[in-house]
Order: structure tokens, then C-alpha cells, then sequence
């Protein structure tokens, strides 16, 4: 697998990651008391925009949107949600904290478009959407271009319409369909409310191509008093970015007060053309030779001679070497100036090495050592097809920080060797052993011929679908957009583009409180990183937020792998990830909890497996956390909006003991 590159708004800490992780251990869960089953009154509807009379066919990224579409919005740190049903009715539903016993209320209907059935719309309807812009201010896209904004009742059993608002840009002949994505209150009267859209926009006619699909996004601000005029009102855009796909997450964070937007393409001003990231196929992937390269031997890097770290006082060097090399053939002096490394009387069933054993002959260190106190130290086992020949060597100069552990020397073809960096982390000081192992598989495992290796790692061995792991989660590219001066902002000018994050986690809504750090879980390999925003720590970062890798789901990545059907993955903190099964086969669907760590070492961790319905459930349309007030404290339980039920989950765990 490769190895996976970092944006430089993600701030990756290797320290986090845990080597030792073995996998998931089952931890079952009393399945009868964990949910409870409600039939729907108020039916949401996925058949109101999928039967439009648009003529405009509908894109890959629109399905993939709707198929990830969030039906239920629930008011933050709050026992409220809200969704839409086929009849275009706002509904409200509340769960008693003991009986966990649902109650539904209609807190207002919105207007129905009115369509003859011989008409066609040029503009395909989007799912209705809302978001809370503060606890008792509900905004409600109705999907035909309509944003309606309502005060909540004491009570929240109904709600006051406050103003209602269009989106037409350019003033065009009718509203622009439109989805809610974020909402960040910057004023007691104002928010800004970002929307995305399919592009209407008229292009130059080319009759030899299709011309590719784009989605606007909109920043929006909205009254959230009451409007003195009874008609729609006009959205009044801040600004207006164009992409190639819906944005995935939104997230607001006020240090500096931005929005950060993930999508699977950068934002760019409208006239700016939007570069969609260049996917090679089959015939492309081929390597052309240059003059004197030879493909065969230069396709896998070959791992260094040696791993090195340092501390104040010491430096630490391990070379590789084949496991069947007798310690007797190992010859290792030290002098205050020099070293003298030779494996002697190698044997050819030793020798074999990719890499050619070390040999060093009076060789001067970079800088003075201790040899007296200097020492090497052979491991060999019977696990590796290498064992590590380690020197632990003594600074003559404590404090004195190395740049390398040689001094500058030149090979016998008269060019300067290549230095090897410090391994700055010391827990990995070792890993070239299974750098070499895997080299060497990769050479002689390797059915195509090329030497690319198969790349599995230990813990998938046997187990792992190549094709399916690279595809879990969703590749992004992070936009940032100020909310005073939204101008392009990092890495959205398409020729310095930072590479795409694979979003495998989002935060499950209903639990943020004001102020609270947005996150996400991003892939790393295996395994899958919990990334907090954060204000710039030092004046030297600048003045952005940074995403700081805060903690680490050991091989979540390789575990959601395996999930065929999954439709939503959220995490409670950096506690526990649940992935929730569609449900579209008609036979209910999974929750899947993987928790975290107990400890940052720890080799194991617990997954649990909630059963959720079953064939008279229907599709999952929509999930977040309720915050129930009960007897001595708090009590979160998990709302699960289904094509025909409501289910309530509770006793998730989420601690990682």
C-alpha cells in the first residue's frame, strides 16, 4: 500500500500511531435492550425529487449525494429532531427519557410546488433539508428553491414563520433548488447559511464532448428576524465558489472565522476553471523507460542501508540483515573517531540479501564517540527473514545534535553517497526490518513481473480485497472560505492544488456544543486518524486553523473495508466510530461501533454489532444523537429515521476501556 501523503493543514503525529495493534475483538451486546421500534405517522419519502419531471438526467455525484443525505437534522445538546415528510411537513419528534417512547408534532407545512403532469422542469428538485441556526431558530429548505425560517414555540410542538427566501442568482426567471449544508449565526439578526446547487450555468457548446456536470456553492445570509414582507424575499449571496462535486462535510471554526468545506474537488471562483483530479487508466498506467533506466530494478525504491535516530547523549543505527547470519560472522569495532562493520565469511545462503551487507572500513562518524562505552547488540529471530544488527553508540560531545551519522564520503564511482534521514520518531527505528521483508516479497512474490509487490499488510494478509480497501471513504479537497473576506484560500487555486484527504468519519450530529472543535477521522493507511481544528498554537503557523492529529482508530480503515453497505460512518469524539448499514435490502440493517484504544499501546480494541429492524423497517434515511435529561444527569441515545419506523438506540458505548 502506499504510503499515504499529508496536506500541510493536517498536522500528522507519528507518535499516535500504534504499531503493536493486533484487530478488533468481538464484544457482544445485550441485543433486547439496546433498541426500541416505533412505526412512523409522518413518513419521510425518497420518491418526491428521484420522481421529478427534470430533463436534466442525473449525474453519479448527484446519486452518491442523495444516497448519503442526511433526512434528519437534531437541534445540538438537545432532545429535538426534525425532519420532512412526503408531504412537505416540517415534524418534530421528542423521545421520553424512561419509556424512550417517541412524540411527533407538525411544526408547520410548507407550500407544495404544483406541477401538471405534461409539464418538464429544466431543474431537478433536491431532498429537503434543514439546520438549527441557534436552539430556537429552525431554517427548512424545501428543495424547489425555498428557504423558510421559523421561530420554535416554548413548547417546540409548533413554530412562527419568520421570513421565507429564494435563491435567484443573476435574478434568474425562477429559484435555483438548493441544499443546506451549514449554518453559523454571526450576528443576534444575521446568519450565514451555506448552500449548494447543481450549475445551470450556460456553457460554450462543444458537439465532440459532454460537458462535465458542476455544483455551486453559496454563501447566504439570512434574517433571523421577522421579515416585514409577506412575498419570498431574494437570498442576499456573499460569495459563490463552483466544484465538480456536493461538498461531503461543512464545518465553521471562528479562529479566524472560516468555514472549511470538503468536497471531491476544489472550490474556485466561477470564472476560474475547475481541474478535476486525473484518474489514469489501464493503458496509461504503463512506465516509459528513460536512457540507461532499467524499470525492473528501479520500479519498488529499495529501503536504506541503515535506520538511525538520536537522542542528547546517544545515537542509535540499525542495519538488516539476513536472520541466518551467524553472530560469528559479525565484525564490529569502534574507534573515538571511526567505525569498522564487516560480515565475514558469508555464506551464500546468507548472502542473498536485495540489499548488499554493510562493510565499512574505517569509516568516520559525523561527529567524536565514547568507544569505550559503545556497544552493538545482534537480534536474531525466527519470525523476520531479517534480524537487526544495532549499534548503540555514546556522544564524546552530549548536546551536540547530528545532521548524519556519517561524514560526508564519496562511493568509488567518485559521487557523494546518499545520506539517510534521521528517524525521528524512535518507535520506528525498526521498521526497516519490514521495509526489507516486504521488498524482498515484492521481488520475488510479485505475479506481474514488475516487482510492485502485493502491499498487505500483516494484518490483512489473506484477508484484504486490494480493490475494495483503496476505495473506502471518500477522497476530498479542502476549501476554505473566510467570513469576512472570502477570497480563495488555501489550496484552492488549482495549480498548487495539496493533496485530497480520505474522509472515512464524520462527526454524528446533535452532540457539538457552541464552541466545541469540529473533527473528523481521515485514512492513513489502515488505520484512521482523529483530526480536531484548532487554533495555530505559535504566530509562526500563521494565522489559520490547523486540523492536529489528536488520536488514532488502529486499522479502521481496514475494518470498514469490509462493510459492503454502509451508508453512514459518524464518531462520538475520538471514543467510538459507528457505521451504519443502508438498510435497502429490505432485512433491517447493522450498526457497527468500533471503540477505541484503552490504551495508546494497547494491541486490541472492542467492535460490537447493534441489529436494527428488520423487513417492515425500510430504508435508513437519517441518524443523530438526542440528549435526553434524565435522574441525575444526562443520557445519550441514537435516532434512527427509517422509510416506515423510528428507532431508538441507547447504552451505545463509547468508553474505550
Amino acid at each position: 500500500m502506499a504510503a499515504p501523503t499529508h496536506p500541510h493543514d493536517f498536522k500528522l503525529n507519528r507518535s499516535l500511531l500504534n504499531s503493536k495493534f493486533e484487530g478488533y475483538r468481538f464484544n457482544p451486546l445485550p441485543q433486547d435492550n439496546l433498541t426500541r421500534r416505533h412505526g412512523l405517522q409522518y413518513k419521510p419519502s425518497q420518491t418526491n425529487t428521484s420522481a421529478s419531471r427534470s430533463l436534466q438526467p442525473m449525474s453519479f455525484q448527484e446519486v452518491q449525494s442523495r444516497i448519503t443525505h442526511n433526512h434528519l437534522a437534531v437541534r445540538p445538546g438537545s432532545a429535538l429532531g426534525v425532519y420532512v415528510d412526503a408531504e412537505y411537513r416540517v415534524i418534530g419528534v421528542t423521545v421520553e427519557p424512561t419509556a424512550l417512547q417517541p412524540t411527533f408534532y407538525i411544526i408547520a407545512e410548507l407550500p407544495q410546488s404544483v406541477q401538471s403532469s405534461d409539464t418538464h422542469d429544466s431543474r431537478r428538485a433536491e431532498y429537503p433539508s434543514s439546520a438549527f441556526a441557534n436552539p430556537n431558530t429552525l431554517l427548512v429548505a424545501d428543495g424547489h428553491g425555498t428557504l423558510y425560517s421559523f421561530l420554535l414555540s416554548e413548547d417546540q410542538t409548533s413554530a412562527k414563520l419568520l421570513g421565507s427566501y429564494e435563491l435567484r442568482p443573476d435574478s434568474a426567471a425562477q429559484p435555483l433548488p438548493f441544499r443546506i449544508h451549514v449554518v453559523q449565526q454571526i450576528s443576534p439578526d444575521f446568519a450565514i447559511v451555506i448552500l449548494s446547487s447543481r450549475s445551470y450555468a450556460v456553457k460554450p457548446h462543444d458537439p465532440k464532448s459532454r460537458a462535465p456536470v458542476e455544483f455551486d456553492l453559496w454563501g447566504v445570509e439570512v434574517p433571523l428576524t421577522s421579515a416585514t414582507n409577506e412575498e419570498a424575499q431574494i437570498l442576499n449571496c456573499v460569495w459563490q465558489r463552483t466544484g465538480r462535486e456536493v461538498p461531503v462535510y461543512s464545518a465553521y471554526h471562528d479562529s479566524p472565522p472560516s468555514f472549511h468545506i470538503f468536497g471531491g474537488s476544489p472550490y474556485t471562483e466561477p470564472e476560474n476553471s475547475t481541474a478535476k483530479p486525473h484518474t489514469p487508466a489501464p493503458d496509461e498506467i504503463a512506465p516509459i523507460p528513460r536512457a540507461g533506466e532499467n524499470l525492473d530494478a528501479e520500479m519498488v525504491p529499495k529501503p536504506p542501508p541503515y535506520s538511525w535516530t538520536q537522542t542528547s547523549d546517544s545515537v542509535t543505527v540499525a542495519f538488516p540483515l539476513p536472520s541466518t547470519t551467524p553472530k560469528s560472522a559479525i565484525k564490529v569495532a569502534f574507534t573515538q573517531k571511526s567505525l569498522n562493520l564487516l560480515i565475514s565469511d558469508a555464506s551464500q545462503e546468507f548472502n542473498s540479501s536485495p540489499l548488499p551487507l554493510p562493510r565499512y572500513i574505517a569509516r568516520v562518524f559525523w561527529d567524536g564517540i565514547q568507544s569505550s562505552t559503545s556497544l552493538w547488540t545482534w537480534e536474531k529471530t525466527g519470525e523476520h527473514g531479517f534480524g537487526l544488527l544495532t549499534l548503540h553508540l555514546d556522544k564524546q560531545h552530549e548536546g551536540t545534535r547530528w545532521s548524519q551519522v556519517f561524514a560526508p564520503h564519496q562511493t568509488p564511482s567518485g559521487e557523494p553517497e546518499p545520506e539517510v534521514a534521521e528517524t525521528l520518531d524512535p518507535s520506528e527505528l525498526y521498521n526497516i526490518r519490514e521495509a526489507l521483508e516486504k521488498y524482498t516479497s515484492s521481488l520475488s512474490d510479485d505475479g506481474s513481473g514488475l516487482g510492485l509487490g502485493k502491499g498487505v499488510p500483516s494484518l490483512g494478509k489473506g484477508e484484504i480485497d486490494d480493490e475494495l480497501d483503496s476505495s473506502v471513504g471518500r477522497e476530498t479537497f479542502l476549501t476554505r472560505v473566510p467570513v469576512s473576506t472570502p477570497q480563495i484560500q488555501n489550496g484552492t487555486d488549482t495549480k498548487d492544488q495539496p493533496p485530497p484527504v480520505t474522509l472515512l468519519s464524520t462527526p454524528l450530529q446533535g452532540l457539538s456544543k457552541p464552541g466545541d472543535s469540529p473533527s473528523l477521522i481521515a485514512k492513513n493507511d489502515i488505520d484512521g486518524l482523529f483530526y480536531t481544528l484548532t487554533a495555530p498554537s505559535r504566530p509562526i503557523e500563521g494565522d489559520e486553523s490547523i486540523w492536529t492529529h489528536a488520536s488514532t482508530f488502529p486499522a479502521l480503515s481496514f475494518v470498514l473495508a469490509s462493510k459492503q453497505d454502509v451508508r453512514y460512518t459518524h464518531h462520538i469524539s475520538d471514543r467510538v466510530v459507528l457505521a451504519f448499514e443502508s438498510g435497502s435490502r429490505g432485512l433491517g440493517f447493522n450498526i457497527y461501533l468500533y471503540q477505541a484504544t484503552p490504551t495508546r499501546s494497547a494491541q486490541w480494541a472492542k467492535q460490537s454489532v447493534i441489529r436494527v429492524g428488520d423487513a417492515a423497517t425500510g430504508p435508513l434515511l437519517g441518524v443523530g444523537a438526542l440528549t435526553l435529561d434524565v435522574e441525575g444527569g444526562k443520557k445519550v441515545v441514537i435516532l434512527c429515521l427509517c422509510e416506515n419506523e423510528i428507532i431508538v438506540v441507547q447504552d451505545i458505548p463509547i468508553s474505550g476501556s
